[in-house]
């Protein structure tokens, strides 16, 4: 008799966890960014087909800087830029060294200090201290992370991730 009356209790209870518990009110996680190296799963001095695996398909780029091309991939409803080592080839090879991430506005990663996209330079200057290099927005640090500011100059538009 006492385990009868113990189920109802229990099945409302399993039920309203249930219900209770939207999508919505899941967080996804966000990816960590590593200053010097990258993200967790991916880093620099990766094959450009480890992004595309992880970030899908996209028709690659490239620019010329000084008789050398660089390829890259834009994930731009994502945030993310993946830039590969120079090269004299004018064609994009998936098993090209990526050399540089660019992080921006839909990328929803943080560094290990929370420091990511919105942030502000105050935050920055007190997770990272002073930089090597700040000149028009921009600030260089010697771990491997560049934060571009808005016009403002006190929040975060763009991360770049350097070895």
């Amino acid at each position: 008799m006492q385990i009868k009356n113990l189920v109802l209790p229990v099945f409302c209870s399993l039920a309203l966890a249930w219900t209770g518990c939207k999508k919505e009110d899941i967080k996804t996680p966000t990816e960590q960014i590593i200053p010097g190296q990258g993200l967790v799963d991916l880093k620099i001095g990766d094959v450009a087909q480890k992004a595309i695996d992880k970030y899908g398909s996209t028709v690659p780029a490239r620019a010329v800087f000084n008789g050398q091309y660089v390829h890259y991939l834009k994930y731009s409803d994502q945030g993310v830029e993946v830039y590969c080592q120079e090269t004299p080839l004018t064609t994009f090879d998936a098993q090209m060294k990526i050399k540089v991430f660019l992080f921006s506005k839909f990328f929803k990663g943080q560094t290990g200090e929370k420091i990511g996209i919105g942030s502000q330079k105050s935050a920055v200057k007190a997770a990272y201290g002073e930089p090597v290099f700040s000149s028009g927005g921009v600030e260089k640090y010697a771990i491997g992370i560049n934060f571009f500011y808005d016009d403002a100059g006190e929040t975060i538009e763009h991360i770049e991730v350097v070895q």
